[in-house]
């Protein structure tokens, strides 16, 4: 008998992530139902999770409680097509020995593109140009910019997304440093970026850049201490958690001109329409959005689908969540 594979996306999601190519895979594998067309009741839900091998579903999608969990009976495998994994209870998986993948991978480069992208945007001061513009001015009162040739960078964790800022600021300077008590030496130095203390990090880069996940020890990492620390005129990137920052002391320091910010994350999300991030001018807000891209949905989709093929095969998934990676993520 096929093992059954039970892609729970959307219509839309669907023809977001996964590609003509993908879906003949996954039907190559298995019997593929899908949510989409079969518009599955509370009773067909029960029946598919009780049957299914194979369970796909994706950021913001299908949830899995732990009492859905322990009626699966053959089930081996749930692929999380995006980064968090905790809404299809993982733990409970990982009690029957089930596997949990994720497709963070899959969007590493898309967003460290957007944070190299943003660092030259953000150090030229082409956000407040833009501001004078449509405000029907011209340059006059546009700060002076900097180039990020040379530059002192420093990432707070490194993961998918750091590992590639690394590479694509190569070109850029060698003055690459990281915090990240996960990462190997061995690992660091093959990468070419030198491993240091957040302390080190904090006080003598030209521009910061968070790539950590949310857990107790990161709440608030970067605080009014922090901030006192920094250079005058430092950059901060951070596309990772709004809960790694001390939000009340960063916004004190980007009113007192110390810092530019370049902030995707928030705490809390959505941001409140009358947020004062909104509304100060060295504060370049962004909604989230920066893996959002057609090349990495189909990434992601792909690399889900590639990881079905290898657990149904008895193989390792390449994106496996181990119990002791899930400790460190949001």
């Amino acid at each position: 008998m096929r093992p059954k594979i039970w892609v729970t996306l959307s219509d839309a999601n669907y023809k977001k992530y996964i590609t003509p190519a993908a879906e003949m895979k996954l039907q190559s594998l298995g019997e593929v139902i899908e949510s989409r067309k079969v518009n599955p009741d509370a009773k067909k839900e029960a029946e598919l999770i009780a049957e299914a091998a194979v369970i796909i579903t994706c950021r913001g999608g299908y949830k899995l409680s732990p009492e859905q969990i322990n009626s699966a009976k053959n089930l081996k495998l749930v692929g999380v097509i995006g980064s968090a994994v905790r809404f299809v209870s993982p733990e409970t998986c990982y009690e029957k020995n089930i596997l949990v993948t994720n497709s963070a991978g899959g969007i590493g480069y898309t967003v460290a593109e957007y944070v190299v992208g943003v660092m030259i945007t953000a150090l030229h001061r082409a956000f407040e140009s833009m501001d004078h513009v449509r405000e029907g001015t011209w340059s006059e009162g546009v700060p002076m910019g900097k180039d990020l040739q040379d530059k002192a960078v420093g990432l707070i964790g490194v993961g998918a997304v750091g590992g590639n800022v690394v590479k694509l600021l190569k070109p850029f300077t060698k003055n690459l440093k990281a915090y990240d008590p996960y990462l190997p030496k061995e690992a660091a130095d093959a990468m070419g970026i030198t491993l240091t203390t957040k302390e080190d990090i904090v006080k003598n880069s030209d521009v910061i850049s968070l790539h950590a996940g949310m857990t107790p020890e990161t709440k608030n990492m970067i605080g009014t201490k922090e901030f006192a620390m920094m250079k005058p005129g430092v950059l901060i990137v951070n596309t990772a958690r709004g809960g790694l920052i001390d939000h009340d002391a960063m916004l004190l320091a980007l009113k007192a001109g110390k810092i530019q910010a370049a902030l995707d994350v928030f705490e809390p999300e959505p941001l409140p329409v009358d947020s004062e991030y909104r509304k100060v001018k060295n504060c370049y807000p962004t909604a989230h959005t920066p893996g959002m891209t057609e090349d990495a949905a189909k990434r992601e989709g792909g690399q889900v689908v590639d990881d079905v093929e290898l657990v149904l095969a008895g193989k390792k998934p390449f994106n496996n969540i181990t119990k002791e990676k899930l400790g460190r993520m949001t």
